[in-house]
């Protein structure tokens, strides 16, 4: 345990207890609400984290508590404390180097929260506050693991880190890192109530003569959740009035982020042009921000190509945790359809003779634990992260197009071919950009497929909220009967197909290329056919840079536009064995009365479903 030196009671001059009741909110810069990342440097020391609040409209408001999620056990962490101070200080003493607050307070720790009380109220001053929390990381049997909840964010003053003994001078984590910290402040006063600001962030295009759409955040700012904005919006010489409903309301949280699409009438005149837009109404009532107002340029050019970030799944049927993936790409699709593209493989370290298609030596990112996933293969996240990831990075665009069909070869029926275009908005002399494929089967199941289930006990709460949920949440540890969706059957090498794309590329021109799959070769890594139905298969098309494979742009097609919805027949594909199950999932001899899977077992090794009801 780290020995603290005394310090002085200072309080910040301008802080004042407040005694007036008043209404209670939440503030954190954890903008999209993500789950947290792991910062820190894995050692038993001392650890000081803050964040400086000088938010013009948090001025005034009083600071009564904070809560936070901490990496670790009872056991491995010690000592925590909340603190307010002025300003960031550091002394060394012995090669160990202290922090001193100027207003401590002790804060409890239990199942991986830390949550603290301030015994009276501050007042947050004109020139702003930093807040934050401390605690020891302390020896313990298992190794120390980094313990600072984070998640990636650019918000001035959204993370402050020191260390006893490796971080000894204050370091402004935003700025060096991009990420910010997860704490939430707890603030007391008089706040409004339905208000919103506009933030225009990355480059803005569209296309002339065309309608378009561009996506604004919208912060929260008032205590309420928002629901649906009022909009004004200028470019062009046209002034504009719309409404913009969420799918998903953002959360009564100051400082809550949302994605607005706005919806732009056609612009003529190629080159850049200034665009405004203004929050006048949320809720239905005027915004109670004065001037909710936001100004870019917005560049006008002959086509805007629709940009898909690539969101990859790393799972596996052995994985207890593993549900969160599942779950997450149902919603995913469920709320954005064929705008998210996602691909899930399954691993054979978890998994045998299902859906592991796929060596994870050739896996596009390699994971350190399941479940797993990544967003246009950077370093991988929990999937419970990738929504909030997704809606901030499909806002962005690309300077690349592509389309991809995908159909039964009309001169060889049991040929499917995918044929894709690229094009690029500008000339490229030397392009290492190429094309990858990655072949899709939907709606495969399988009585013999269990999925370990280790939220069996938990309860249905506001984390736990999607209606994709129930399907583990109070269910049996092992799932029997799930239907699983975007699973990788086949795929070419990640970093592209060489030669697919030309070197040289000209500005607008439509570059394709064909590649074809025979259904024999489709198989997990047994051998065994799990594809039933190639109907039921699509093909994601990928512009990918040939030199580490990362996506510039992809897109899904649908399934193949000239299928019968017939079950494709392999070669010499016999039943050799018939095995009844309930609907429990247990095997039974000959079925009676009542409704039962049927599982035929294949000469080829593939297995068939179907209910039966006698």
């Amino acid at each position: 345990m780290i020995l603290r030196s005394l310090i002085s009671a200072i309080c910040i001059a301008s802080m004042a207890f407040g005694s007036v009741m008043a209404e209670t909110i939440d503030f954190s810069y954890n903008g999209f609400g993500q789950e947290p990342d792991w910062f820190g440097y894995k050692k038993a020391e001392r650890y000081d984290v803050g964040i400086r609040i000088s938010d013009p409209g948090l001025i005034g408001k009083r600071i009564i508590g904070l809560k936070v999620r901490i990496n670790g056990t009872e056991a491995e962490i010690s000592d925590c404390k909340g603190w307010l101070s002025g300003e960031l200080n550091a002394e060394t003493i012995d090669k160990t180097s202290f922090f001193n607050p100027d207003i401590s307070s002790d804060g409890s720790f239990a199942d991986g929260w830390l949550k603290v009380d301030f015994p009276q109220s501050y007042t947050i001053p004109e020139e702003g506050v930093y807040v934050g929390y401390s605690y020891d990381v302390d020896e313990a049997e298992d190794t120390v693991k980094k313990t600072v909840a984070v998640t990636d964010g650019n918000n001035a003053g959204g993370l402050w880190f020191h260390s006893s003994t490796t971080q000894k001078s204050w370091a402004d984590m935003t700025k060096r890192n991009g990420i910010v910290s997860t704490i939430t402040v707890i603030l007391e006063g008089e706040f409004l109530k339905n208000a919103a600001i506009p933030m225009i962030s990355g480059d803005l295009r569209i296309a002339e003569g065309e309608d378009n759409s561009l996506p604004v955040e919208v912060i929260n700012q008032g205590s309420a959740g928002i629901s649906t904005i009022e909009y004004t919006y200028e470019v062009g010489g046209n002034q504009v009035k719309g409404i913009y409903n969420f799918s998903k309301p953002v959360a009564s949280v100051y400082g809550q982020k949302g994605i607005a699409t706005i919806d732009i009438d056609p612009v003529y005149g190629l080159g850049e042009a200034p665009f405004t837009i203004k929050i006048t109404g949320v809720n239905g009532t005027s915004n109670e921000v004065n001037d909710a107002t936001d100004t870019s340029n917005v560049t006008v050019q002959k086509f805007v190509p629709v940009y898909r970030p690539l969101v990859e799944e790393y799972t596996g049927l052995n994985c207890g945790y593993c549900p969160r993936g599942y779950v997450m790409l149902e919603d995913m699709k469920e709320s954005y359809g064929d705008r998210f593209v996602a691909l899930s493989y399954h691993s054979p370290s978890w998994e045998g003779n299902a859906m592991d298609c796929i060596q994870e030596s050739q896996f596009p990112v390699q994971p350190s634990g399941y479940p797993a996933a990544s967003l246009n293969r950077n370093q991988t996240v929990d999937p419970s992260n990738i929504p909030a990831l997704w809606e901030k990075c499909y806002m962005n665009q690309t300077s690349a197009d592509i389309q991809v069909d995908w159909e039964w070869a009309d001169d060889n029926p049991s040929i499917l071919r995918a044929t894709a275009k690229a094009r690029f908005l500008q000339d490229i002399e030397e392009s290492d950009y190429c094309l990858a494929f990655v072949m899709l089967a939907d709606r495969l199941s399988n009585p013999k497929w269990v999925q370990s289930n280790y939220y069996s006990d938990q309860k249905r709460t506001e984390q736990y909220s999607s209606r994709f949920w129930d399907l583990f949440i109070g269910q049996d540890e092992h799932i029997i009967g799930l239907t699983f969706n975007d699973i990788v059957v086949h795929t070419t090498d990640y970093k592209g197909i060489e030669g697919s794309l030309p070197q040289q590329i000209e500005s607008g021109e439509w570059y394709e290329y064909t590649y074809e799959i025979n259904p024999e070769d489709i198989t997990n890594l047994k051998g065994t056919h799990i594809v039933e139905n190639f109907d039921l298969t699509r093909m994601v098309a990928v512009i990918v840079d040939g030199r580490n494979g990362k996506p510039l742009n992809c897109i899904s097609s649908a399934y193949p536009a000239n299928g019968n919805g017939a079950e494709m027949t392999l070669s010499d594909k016999k039943t050799k064995t018939i095995v009844y199950y309930d609907m429990q999932g247990r095997r039974i001899g000959a079925p009676v009365n009542g409704m039962y899977i049927k599982t035929e077992i294949l000469t080829d090794g593939s297995i068939k479903t179907s209910k039966i009801i006698k």
